[in-house]
């Protein structure tokens, strides 16, 4: 018996199990469901997102229709990305006021059916609300919300994708 033993209990070793291959495959492997619906769109009854101040994303830019960023000259794009930086100081709650022109929130069911189509064209139809910003002037520039980042879809120049019926606008 080795010393420090007492009846060669400590002498026990560890039962293994037999290897069984594993059965689970990992997430990436699997396609995601039809209905998979974003991480968390922005809910007008949930203050939290309100008290934030907006981030960009680009990835979901629409590059091929009427509304996209490829005819945007070098001196317009520097003076939109200065916009979207002053912006950033404000948060969605200042940003969204009734009082305020700079953004605003659209039920997509009630925007122009050429705007409509052109979400299901791009594969987001499952849109139901856009958030336009008001640059200067005809300029808009239009997107959706997760959380407080807002998603930029659309660049306006001209005021074509909900025009209004105000003159001069």
């Amino acid at each position: 018996m080795a010393p420090g033993n007492k009846g060669g209990k400590g002498n026990k070793q560890p039962r293994s199990a037999p290897y069984a291959p594993a059965t689970k495959k990992p997430g990436s492997y699997q396609s995601p469901a039809a209905d998979k619906q974003p991480r968390r769109l922005a809910d007008p009854d949930d203050p939290a997102w309100r008290e934030r101040k907006p981030h960009w994303a680009f990835a979901d830019v629409d590059h091929d229709g009427d509304w996209c960023f490829d005819s945007m000259e070098t001196a317009k794009l520097i003076e939109v990305l200065g916009k979207l930086g002053n912006i950033e100081s404000m948060t969605w709650k200042e940003l969204l006021a009734p009082d305020n022109i700079l953004a605003k929130q659209y039920e997509v069911e009630k925007m122009p059916a050429h705007a409509q189509k052109r979400l299901t064209d791009i594969n987001r139809a499952d849109l139901t609300q856009l958030v336009r910003f008001q640059l200067s002037g005809k300029n808009r520039l239009y997107g959706f919300l997760v959380d407080h980042v807002f998603h930029v879809l659309w660049w306006d120049p001209e005021h074509q994708v909900w025009p209004s019926k105000l003159r001069h606008t």
